[in-house]
């Protein structure tokens, strides 16, 4: 699953599938934009589960 966040990267068994492997990359760099974390593993029925966290934050009230 190392692979999972690399741009254009897509699993063999996607291959015949449309769209060009770079959306989690997207994701990936989101994410760390706002100083957040991602990771994956593997579903206990196949596929994958994806873990977002971000830091809280606190909103700024205008007087």
């Amino acid at each position: 699953m190392r692979h999972f966040f690399d741009r254009f990267w897509r699993g063999q068994s996607r291959a015949d599938v449309a769209g060009s492997g770079i959306g989690l990359a997207v994701v990936r760099e989101l994410v760390t934009a706002h100083h957040g974390t991602i990771s994956a593993r593997s579903g206990p029925d196949g596929g994958a589960i994806f873990t977002i966290r971000l830091p809280e934050t606190q909103l700024r009230r205008s007087s």
